[in-house]
């Protein structure tokens, strides 16, 4: 995959999880907006660690060379995390793609707010992409899940 479209993912997705985390303290706490936008910055937060390992070529396969402590601690995140986390990150994601798609359609092709939906389109597909090959590589998932 190439570097440019993965640095593209990652801002759209760093984009939208800090405007997530910045609205959520507005809603009460157990409200509908609330749990919605928990349930959405934790499925961009895992979206966004394995967009950061797919970048920087951290994968169990590829094992080249001494990974960064920032790749390193990356790596211990996406450890930390269970299959059904991923499982419930898709959710969102495709909520998130399902919402850009309708506003799309409300402007033109050549217009800024179209290509800007675009973008987050391709970065939350590519996410979506990432989640489901993490789910079928089924990693060193905690005891527990494989019970």
């Amino acid at each position: 995959m190439e570097n440019e479209t993965l640095d593209t993912a990652l801002n759209e997705i760093s984009l939208i999880l800090r405007r997530c985390e910045k609205i959520q303290p507005q809603f009460a706490e157990g409200s509908a907006q609330h749990s919605l936008l928990k349930n959405r910055i934790a499925a961009l937060q895992a979206a966004d660690l394995l967009l950061k390992r797919e970048r920087w070529g951290e994968h169990t396969e590829q094992g080249k060379g001494q990974p960064s402590a920032a790749s390193d601690a990356v790596s211990q995140r996406i450890k930390n995390l269970t299959r059904e986390d991923f499982m419930k990150a898709l959710a969102p994601i495709q909520s998130i793609i399902h919402k850009c798609r309708a506003a799309q359609v409300k402007h033109a092709e050549t217009s800024a707010t179209f290509r800007r939906l675009q973008k987050q389109i391709d970065a939350m597909n590519l996410a979506e992409t990432l989640i489901h090959k993490e789910l079928a590589a089924d990693n060193s998932w905690n005891e527990a899940d494989k019970l």
